[in-house]
């Protein structure tokens, strides 16, 4: 059973993804959706991207009197059977394009697919911990945290989850090239796959497994017809 603390969240949770599939404008809850249900359940401001433009911080929610920071993902993982503790499940957490970055990464003589996939791996990590830190700095974050939200085919069964987000460490990563024409580097700890790159889409994945402490969850969102949104919301927005 979840704590008390974590059991009042994961009840907002479940009432604001009901509230926001309940609009006949969203299918699915993701991106901005997704902060501005994370932002309710948590209590926290929510910085309107519509006036104040976007950003690309890392952590998408911050708790500036507990200096929490969070990094949002949502997942969509099948249906509800196949959703649970001990799945495997990843995401996009960078776009590393060491490549480009070679020299400012400590690499003047270049990086590319012929290179060690160890100084590759090397140049992968430092490129995060430097995001990392950076942001964490710039947005007064102590304690960073990954919020999870995994989500059913049909958007109406989930799961939430938090961890800690940690700095990588090169030396417990074990880096080699998958697949042919070195199409993809992974890394293992372990014996198990923590990361994934891409050359192609300098896309940074993290890989991971759903722990026990996952809540999981089901809505009945009621949708409402457009017209009588409209008018609510107008009559709302300019009386």
């Amino acid at each position: 059973m979840p704590r008390k603390r974590e059991a009042g969240t994961i009840e907002k949770l479940q009432w604001a993804i009901t509230a926001a599939l309940s609009s006949p404008l969203l299918d699915d809850i993701q991106g901005f959706a997704w902060e501005a249900v994370f932002h309710y359940a948590k209590e926290l401001p929510l910085r309107d991207p519509l006036t104040e433009g976007k950003t690309k911080r890392l952590f998408d929610a911050v708790d500036r009197k507990a200096r929490i920071g969070w990094s949002l993902k949502a997942k969509q993982c099948g249906s509800k059977v196949s959703m649970r503790c001990g799945m495997s499940i990843e995401f996009v957490i960078q776009r590393a394009d060491i490549y480009s970055k070679a020299e400012e990464l400590g690499y003047p003589s270049g990086l590319g697919k012929d290179t060690d996939p160890v100084l590759l791996g090397k140049a992968i990590v430092r490129l995060w911990n430097e995001k990392v830190q950076r942001d964490m700095e710039s947005q007064k974050v102590r304690v960073p945290r990954l919020a999870v939200l995994l989500k059913s085919n049909d958007r109406r069964h989930y799961g939430y989850f938090e961890i800690g987000l940690e700095l990588l460490d090169e030396k417990s990563l074990n880096w080699q090239w998958v697949g042919g024409f070195r199409r993809g580097l992974q890394a293992k700890e372990d014996g198990r796959v923590r990361l994934r790159w891409h050359p192609s889409g300098t896309q940074l994945f993290q890989c991971l497994s759903v722990p026990t402490e996952c809540n999981f969850f089901s809505v009945e969102p009621r949708r409402v017809p457009m017209d009588t949104f409209v008018n609510f919301i107008g009559q709302l927005a300019y009386r």
